[in-house]
């Protein structure tokens, strides 16, 4: 797409619409995202582009709790009977991602939505080679008794057995390919009638009829009446930068306070990946992740200190507190994971 004459955010969608294709357990059109972009004709950071996945407007606080079975030891919530917080359609919540890419093609983007997604509707159509990683999610085991696996969620519905299973019932492998033309004709629409046509269009009708008829929380009003956030990013300065990410609930104002606490650090003195750089970036990182698990929230709905938790007070606090040698409590561990991401320079 760049080299075609398209611009950054042209290479972005282009590029998220085949993710969507190839990593469907991480990303897709009924996901949410956030973008952080800069402006080289100004010299400064654009508006963040936030567009969360919120709960559906038919949940409680009560309506799990006859349910649990455990809290999960690495930090990701609770196991529920049923695995119903994380397979099927109660564990659905609201998609933001027609709402926040609306805004970017509006804002930013010069070539029109067919041409965006062309290549994804194409691939999608023809096939996409199965890689390394996707072939083995979908033979790992779960990491506990009570969790779900990436094979297991292919069981939830008949449709994403039809997609993703052979006739047979395995599991493709990799280098195998793997053809998605209910994506590619999701994708068609799209460009037709725009992204909003998955939160009020013939897209969303769709969707809220089948997640009614199934007990989801979400409801055809979620949809309609979600609305993507145009954010001023979180910053800091970090050794002559100026580094820029997200807003609260997400990563931004942790990766903020990490390079608040190692400002005064000569990182590269200790050598890269040597025990003392390790040691001195983990106890940073983990010093950040024990206010992140303590005050980090959505702030339509909870009062998150952020400039508190990104100010140099408080990462010189963080500073004398490692140099006395006292353990840090984060709360319960996170195992490591991962998400989707686009880059585009």
């Amino acid at each position: 797409m760049l080299a075609d004459g398209g611009n950054a955010f042209d290479a972005a969608i282009t590029s998220l619409a085949i993710q969507w294709l190839i990593d469907p357990h991480s990303c897709g059109a009924g996901g949410y995202m956030v973008m952080a972009s800069f402006s080289a004709e100004n010299g400064r950071m654009n508006p963040v582009v936030d567009a969360p996945a919120v709960a559906g407007s038919r949940v409680s606080a009560e309506m799990w709790q006859d349910i649990v079975i455990r809290a999960n030891p690495e930090g990701w919530g609770y196991f529920l009977q049923g695995k119903v917080n994380e397979d099927g359609y109660q564990s659905v919540c609201v998609p933001g991602i027609g709402r926040g890419l609306e805004m970017v093609h509006q804002r930013w983007a010069s070539r029109g939505w067919d041409e965006l997604l062309a290549p994804a509707i194409d691939m999608a159509e023809n096939g996409w080679v199965v890689g390394a990683l996707q072939a083995a999610r979908w033979k790992e085991p779960p990491s506990f008794y009570e969790g779900s696996s990436g094979r297991q969620k292919l069981d939830v519905t008949p449709s994403a057995q039809r997609i993703y299973l052979k006739p047979d019932g395995s599991t493709y492998e990799m280098h195998e390919t793997l053809k998605n033309p209910d994506y590619a004709n999701t994708l068609r629409r799209i460009a037709q009638a725009g992204p909003g046509d998955l939160h009020d269009g013939q897209l969303a009708e769709r969707m809220a009829a089948d997640l009614s008829a199934n007990g989801s929380w979400v409801t055809a009003d979620d949809l309609a009446n979600y609305q993507a956030r145009s954010e001023a990013p979180v910053t800091t300065a970090y050794k002559g930068y100026t580094v820029a990410s997200n807003q609260p609930p997400h990563g931004g104002p942790t990766l903020a306070a990490i390079l608040n606490i190692l400002g005064d650090d000569d990182l590269a003195a200790l050598g890269h990946n040597s025990p003392a750089y390790i040691l001195k970036v983990s106890l940073a990182m983990k010093a950040a992740f024990a206010d992140r698990n303590r005050h980090l929230a959505d702030t339509q709905f909870e009062d998150v200190p952020l400039d508190w938790m990104t100010s140099a007070e408080r990462a010189a606090e963080w500073r004398e507190f490692i140099a006395s040698g006292e353990a840090i409590d984060v709360g319960r561990e996170q195992a490591d994971s991962g998400t989707t991401h686009v880059s585009v320079v």
